[in-house]
């Protein structure tokens, strides 16, 4: 009998360790907090799988075509640059209508990312970005988010944008692709105390049900951790 008990404890204990090791796996894996759960829904690295994409950039920005033609080569090498590379002002309504388009640049120097600026889910403004019913502070605030194109619906953008040409540099840096946006600033680049994936403003999910006009929902919004909060607390104002 006492064998019997002994046994039993035994295989209690283990069942206790592979049941505790798989909740440690879930919660790494961000699969076991409904904030993560929620809001990684394809997003920026679905729109990535597209087909025919074509990058663009401010004409005259040497500095962005140069970053993006190495980008090329370190992650898409299959990439014909000659075609897959264009500044804003060589962008064609064909283009507009039948490739994936890229925006790397800013509503100031884009003069695509201007003409629509007005018709994404995200706003750029002067003096920050506008993210549903909150807006991001600062010139050196930077979005990166995926919706559809306001040219032929059908089509999906990727943008990476920000509110000065300042804040482009490296935008690839910062963590993004699991969420339909992330929001970002200096501080937050530049943040050590919290993984790279928990340093931004603001992230999260995009309300679909319109297929043509995506809005922010605000159910499914990320915030970074407490001590980066306080941080950017005055960075995050209610619109």
């Amino acid at each position: 009998m006492a064998w019997t008990k002994a046994k039993t404890a035994v295989a209690a204990g283990a069942a206790l360790i592979v049941l505790i090791s798989i909740i440690t796996i879930v919660v790494n894996a961000g699969l076991f907090e409904s904030r993560t759960y929620r809001v990684y829904a394809g997003g920026i690295n679905e729109a990535h799988r597209y087909a025919d994409p074509l990058f663009t950039y401010p004409a005259g920005d040497d500095a962005t075509r140069q970053y993006l033609v190495e980008l090329f080569a370190k992650f898409r090498p299959t990439l014909d640059a000659a075609r897959a590379l264009k500044s804003d002002t060589e962008l064609a309504e064909p283009d507009t209508r039948r490739r994936m388009i890229y925006i790397y640049g800013t509503p100031e120097n884009h003069s695509f990312f201007r003409q629509i600026c007005s018709r994404l889910p995200l706003v750029f403004e002067s003096d920050g970005v506008v993210v549903g019913n909150k807006k991001c502070l600062g010139r050196d605030v930077g979005a990166i988010f995926v919706c559809p194109n306001p040219v032929d619906p059908s089509r999906r953008l990727v943008i990476y944008g920000a509110v000065s040409p300042e804040a482009l540099k490296n935008m690839n840096g910062v963590f993004h692709g699991p969420t339909d946006y992330v929001v970002f600033n200096d501080t937050t680049r530049q943040y050590r105390g919290a993984q790279p994936s928990d340093c931004f403003l603001l992230a999260g999910a995009f309300d679909k049900s319109d297929p043509v006009h995506w809005r922010v929902d605000e159910d499914r919004q990320l915030l970074p951790p407490e001590d980066l909060r306080r941080a950017i607390a005055r960075v995050i104002v209610d619109r």
